[in-house]
């Protein structure tokens, strides 16, 4: 966060410094919270006086109060915040970026010009922007007798009242037909919805479904009350859209189906469709910002409350044309052209970009671009395992080109722009994610692009001063950035530009911004990221970290995982094995299934990297090993030389990698979970070649080119603050570790299971705590004990609210019995005989059965196992 020179006389009123406070309350908070929260936080942090915390402004409110409302209002006005309902305040994406690139009073001066607001003296009472809409009645009554004199855009009424007609007069068999239903669909009269005419809805114009729903809506009494009103249609409005999307359309049509519902609707709705059209409407005449037709309805019927009741369907049209106006302007002078090509007039915050080692380094190309992309969101709409996506991809969005593993390489890119996540195999898209299908406009991707990868910022400036030749642009770009020695990168670059919108193709084979591009390219700051010119890493930080102590991380984890049961002395065992080699930091956890250790271990980084003032997300990576890693592709990647330029097909802990290398003032943790799946010695060769070195000079090969490929060097030095940590788990379907990979590394065991306090912090039944505990404890003694995951499922199951009785014994049968297996001997034949007689004691009848007829076989023909 930029500061403001103390001294600075033209810095701005007090209250700028609350401006930092009110976005750290709210980061602080997941990124929205009550005003009053926010508010409370603030003061309570702040450095001030008693006399300070009971000051007053002169009409009597509290100025502390007043000024962090103040601080709130510029921070709304320059693009920081909004206000998702009453009383809220929330970060918008700008918001939540911790290091936004302008001070406080550049934000005051920048909102003061805006607006054309004089400095607030102290003592004013902040605006609020959530007391009601910022047009008076009178106001809306003149503006209402000033567009009606204007005859404001004469030739779309007709257009409009043709459709409307249509739409009234069409008998329900009419609107049964398909091509009734395609009209319905693209009623171009009421308004050209841009961009959203682009979202294909397939086949619904024949679903009876969607088709029977719009034609009893259209007949459907609506409340007299207007909120109900509201609620209902918008219930309409989302219950249609669910229909639509995703079994017939990639994309959700909200532009369209909103405009059926000003078909159907006339009275209710109006035509701003666009995302940012309705807010600005609602906050001109009212209500607050809402949904969609929601929004429309309170809209209207506040038109209404001021100017009358509407007299007729052209009545009707007047009144949705006006809310266009207040839109575009209204005035007869005015240049007005298409009623449908509004951008809101507000200046947008400017770009902060990554430094150039934190960003991804070109934009691969991809078969049909932004739609790829919102196809990747789509296919896990309702969460999906990656081979369904895979497979989702491959059929409902003909991507049969693409390899089963291109797919997953191009989920895996999705993901790493954080528009998907995935959590326990189930891949879900994140709230980026829905916005990149739902909005016509591809922002929330340019912008990421913009800001995480090199080159695109870099092409649109080049265009700047005027369109440019292909063969002109691509020397501009290998000139700055030598490592793309061929034209793939930049024709990847030029690909997506275009496909995003940003350029176009010009006469004379030349390229130029599209008024798009220009928006963005008036957005990015005067000096862009650039390469090194010495060829030495770029830091991401120009600061030392300062690594924490183990009682710090200790501390943290208690906070951080309550349900856990920590051993201190386990841990600290860690902590000293990754930190005792000055560049090699490698532990592998062995033990019990179940006991946690892969959390453990991602929970350990995520600690470290907080301490440290990292974001978690960027510097720990849970990886899982896949039983087909036969060789280091499936770690590092590999390079595809099939198109004239070969390209690297990255993976997240090769992009780890390269990030330690490139930033080595920061820690980063790699976390292999199950690493014996694969044989570690084939897919950990390099790896383990590097790090074992005499002084930390040792070389990361990853290929035997002569430069870099893709943004991928031949090699790096090993970086000495990459922290390795794996799992390993010993049974039949892994396979043995070898001397090579244990001489590295440091080994720990986990086999001790403290399941006594780990229950009583579940507050399990004493009655199921006795059984558990007794079982555990004889199976301890031949290694056939269970770890927490075992007891904490146990406890999920008898503890379901259908469970309908006590189902303890169902529970021990499924999760504990089938651990038990082993050739004969005296402590196994004890350690049977024994749990029998927990089991029989506390009559779990079919348990006790079955450790019976375990006993016997293993009397009978010396091994037992469950399964026999």
């Amino acid at each position: 966060m930029a500061t403001n020179p103390s001294n600075e006389s033209i810095q701005g009123p007090t209250f700028l410094r609350f401006v930092e406070p009110v976005l750290e309350a709210l980061r602080a908070r997941d990124g929205s919270a009550a005003a009053s929260e926010v508010t409370d936080a603030v003061i309570a942090r702040a450095n001030v006086s008693p006399e300070e915390y009971v000051a007053t402004t002169s009409n009597g409110k509290n100025r502390l109060r007043n000024q962090v409302a103040w601080a709130r209002f510029y921070l709304f006005k320059g693009g920081y915040l909004n206000s998702p309902k009453h009383g809220v305040w929330a970060l918008t994406g700008v918001g939540r970026n911790p290091t936004r690139g302008e001070t406080d009073h550049g934000l005051f001066h920048r909102v003061q010009a805006m607006l054309t607001l004089p400095q607030p003296p102290d003592d004013a009472e902040a605006p609020s922007t959530q007391e009601g809409p910022e047009l008076t009645d009178a106001e809306i009554r003149s503006r209402f007798q000033r567009f009606r004199s204007s005859n404001w855009n004469p030739d779309w009424s007709p257009a409009y009242l043709t459709d409307l007609h249509w739409v009234a007069d069409a008998t329900d068999d009419e609107l049964r037909t398909k091509a009734a239903q395609e009209r319905l669909w693209s009623l171009s009269g009421i308004a050209s919805v841009g961009l959203g005419n682009s979202v294909n809805v397939g086949d619904v114009t024949s679903d009876p479904t969607f088709v029977e729903r719009v034609i009893s809506l259209r007949r459907e009494p609506l409340p007299s009350d207007p909120a109900e009103r509201a609620r209902l249609l918008q219930a309409a409005y989302e219950e249609l859209l669910a229909i639509v999307h995703p079994r017939f359309a990639s994309r959700r049509p909200k532009a369209r189906l909103a405009r059926i519902f000003s078909a159907l609707f006339p009275r209710e709705t109006h035509t701003t469709y666009d995302k940012n059209a309705p807010s600005l409407v609602a906050r001109l005449v009212g209500p607050l910002p809402a949904p969609l037709i929601h929004g429309m309805v309170l809209t209207r019927q506040r038109l209404r409350e001021v100017l009358g009741p509407e007299t007729d369907i052209a009545e009707d049209v007047q009144r949705a044309k006006f809310c266009w106006s207040l839109v575009v302007g209204d005035e007869a002078s005015d240049p007005v052209g298409d009623h449908t090509a509004h951008q809101e007039q507000l200046t947008l915050p400017p770009l902060t970009l990554l430094p150039f080692a934190r960003q991804k380094r070109g934009l691969v190309a991809v078969k049909r671009y932004v739609d790829a992309w919102r196809a990747v969101v789509n296919a896990c709409w309702h969460g999906a395992a990656i081979d369904e996506m895979v497979d989702v991809l491959r059929d409902q969005y003909e991507m049969r080109q693409l390899h089963p593993k291109s797919c997953k390489q191009l989920i895996g890119t999705v993901r790493s722009y954080r528009f998907v996540t995935e959590e326990n195999g189930t891949w879900r898209p994140t709230d980026d994610g829905r916005r990149l299908v739902d909005d016509d406009r591809p922002d929330i991707l340019v912008e990421r692009f913009l800001v995480e990868s090199y080159g695109l910022a870099q092409l649109l400036r080049d265009l700047r001063s005027g369109p440019l030749g292909r063969a002109v642009q691509t020397s501009l770009i290998r000139a700055r950035y030598p490592a793309w020695t061929g034209d793939f990168g930049p024709s990847s670059l030029f690909a997506w530009s275009a496909a995003l919108g940003l350029t176009q193709d010009l006469p004379e084979k030349r390229r130029g911004l599209t008024d798009y591009g220009r928006e963005w390219e008036a957005r990015l700051p005067d000096v862009l990221p650039s390469p090194p010119r010495d060829g030495a890493p770029d830091p991401i930080d120009s600061g030392t970290e300062e690594p924490p102590t183990f009682d710090e991380i200790f501390t943290d984890l208690v906070r951080e995982l309550p349900g856990f049961v920590l051993d201190e002395a386990q841990l600290r065992s860690i902590h000293v094995a990754l930190h005792c080699h000055e560049h090699k930091h490698f532990v592998i956890l062995s033990g019990l299934s179940g006991t946690g250790k892969t959390e453990l271990l991602r929970q350990y980084a995520r600690s470290y990297t907080r301490l440290t003032s990292r974001e978690p997300t960027d510097h720990v990576l849970v990886a899982a090993v896949s039983p087909d890693w036969r060789d280091p592709t499936g770690l590092i990647g590999y390079m595809n030389p099939i198109r004239g330029d070969a390209t690297w097909h990255y993976t997240p802990a090769l992009e780890l990698i390269l990030a330690a290398h490139e930033n080595p003032k920061s820690s980063y943790f790699l976390v292999l979970d199950e690493m014996n799946l694969a044989h570690v010695e084939h897919y950990f060769a390099p790896i383990l070649s590097a790090m074992e070195s005499i002084g930390g000079a040792s070389i990361l090969h990853f290929h035997s080119e002569d430069g870099d490929i893709d943004g991928v060097p031949p090699s790096i030095p090993w970086p000495s603050n990459l922290y390795i940590c794996g799992t390993i788990n010993m049974d039949e379907t892994t396979h043995t570790v070898s001397d090579k990979v244990l001489d590295r590394a440091f080994t720990l065991e986990f086999w001790d299971v403290d399941l006594e306090k780990f229950l009583e912090k579940k507050k399990a039944p004493a009655s199921v705590t006795d059984v558990l505990i007794a079982l555990h404890d004889e199976l301890a003694a031949v290694r056939r004990h269970f770890g927490y995951r075992t007891a904490s499922e146990i406890l999920a199951f008898i503890g379901h609210p259908e469970a309908g009785g006590a189902l303890l014994d169902q529970a021990v049968f499924s999760k504990v019995l089938p651990r038990l297996r082993g050739a004969d001997s005296e402590r196994l034949r004890a350690a049977l005989a024994k749990c029998e007689t927990i089991c029989g004691d506390a009559k779990l009848v079919r348990s006790a059965q079955k450790l019976h007829d375990m006993r016997l076989r293993l009397i009978e023909v010396g091994v037992t196992r469950f399964w026999s």
